[in-house]
């Protein structure tokens, strides 16, 4: 028998990082009648057919069992990053000190070898025993840092996506991201670390809006693809659960993985809180009409398609004669403080929902000097508003 484990990875690898995944189907002609198993906890329903052909097999002669992905004993949390880098150490700190001493085992992925550095150093600092991995530490000193950490030596390790495949430990309590992974599906692969031993663990997302800019440009800088577009769009989807206050962070990632949020059992169901910090929240909601504002804002961009950033636009919505909105004359358009009366947050929040749902497109490209620029552009909905 042949099995192919984390069989994603023939396709999320296979095209660059690890090509040589993608010729895995060479062996069935070595290998003439041996059957194939594959298996994996994060490939979409809509890529099986790809991964079949890439790897050779007759879609008609594989069978397909399905479990459900749903793991109840984990809570997913999205905090905004506000307030200082400090403040946001000593939060991620005072949650790890809410399990035992002995049991605070976390993870923290970042999303470069410099962050990781950095954050490692910041927990370093808060008296907890961190390390970082990436991939340019020395293999044996890895091996090393990941021993370590089994025994308990360690509490943290802060690492990038390099820590992840191999990873065998039971007792991981806290796992963290510092940036915004590319995908629900990467969220969920690297989420799935935690409480494999059945106890209730949490998985936490530290989120700001910018990051997102960061990680597109990341995206486009690596050029033209075949999965650009959707790696995009597979972005979107992660802003998409950061940016819902309302909305079960667990049925995103489920749905992500293309299955729907089970139907809990009473047992289960009065522990709802447990979920994610949406089900638990039991502040009221606040609802604004912003229709009108939705309508200005898709105006606004088309005339000057290309022209503004996001928080230009915003800054011309809220009436602002900021130097640079008059250098420009943006004070002059029509549209210039139609939500004058509307808190800058509501704005803000507004914007970035009409990007989430394709009624504009932020663009983000990389520059030359390591940073990117990012304009507004009217999407693919945008008559539907207008």
């Amino acid at each position: 028998r042949m099995v192919v484990d984390e069989a994603h990875c023939v396709l999320a690898w296979g095209s660059g990082f690890r090509p040589e995944y993608a010729r895995l189907g060479s062996l069935r002609s070595e290998l003439p009648g041996v059957p194939w198993l594959l298996l994996t906890a994060t490939l979409r329903p809509a890529c099986r057919l790809s991964l079949f052909r890439t790897l050779g097999l007759p879609v008609g002669g594989v069978t397909v069992l399905e479990g459900s992905l749903d793991r109840p004993h984990l809570r997913y949390e999205v905090w905004r990053k506000t307030g200082s880098a400090a403040s946001l150490f000593d939060r991620v700190v005072a949650r790890m000190h809410t399990s035992r001493e002995g049991e605070r085992c976390a993870i923290i992925y970042c999303h470069s070898r410099a962050e990781t550095e950095r954050v490692c150093d910041g927990m370093l600092e808060r008296g907890i025993a961190a390390a970082f991995y990436h991939s340019q530490v020395e293999m044996e000193v890895k091996d090393a840092v990941h021993r370590a950490w089994l025994l308990g030596e360690f509490e943290v390790i802060v690492a990038t996506a390099a820590f992840g495949m191999g990873v065998h430990h039971n007792g991981v309590r806290h796992i963290f991201h510092w940036s915004m992974p590319e995908s629900l599906v990467e969220l969920a692969q690297e989420w799935g670390r935690a409480g494999r031993d059945g106890a209730p663990a949490t998985c936490v997302l530290l989120y700001s809006y910018g990051d997102k800019g960061r990680v597109e440009a990341m995206i486009r800088r690596g050029g033209a693809s075949a999965r650009m577009d959707q790696r995009l769009d597979d972005l979107l989807e992660v802003v998409a659960m950061c940016e819902d206050d309302r909305g079960c962070r667990r049925k995103h990632l489920l749905s992500a993985l293309g299955q729907d949020l089970p139907a809990y059992p009473d047992s289960l169901v009065e522990h709802r809180p447990w979920c994610c910090d949406n089900c638990a929240a039991k502040e009221p909601r606040e609802t604004v009409d912003l229709s009108s504002v939705a309508a200005s804002s898709l105006r606004i961009v088309r005339r000057l398609s290309g022209l503004l950033s996001l928080r230009s636009l915003e800054q011309v919505l809220l009436g602002s004669r900021a130097r640079g909105i008059r250098a420009q004359a943006l004070d002059e358009l029509p549209e210039h403080g139609t939500a004058r009366a509307i808190k800058s947050s509501i704005v803000g929040r507004l914007l970035r929902a009409l990007i989430v749902r394709r009624f504009l497109v932020e663009m983000c490209v990389p520059c030359s000097h390591g940073g990117f620029t990012a304009r507004l552009y009217t999407g693919p909905k945008a008559s539907e508003l207008e």
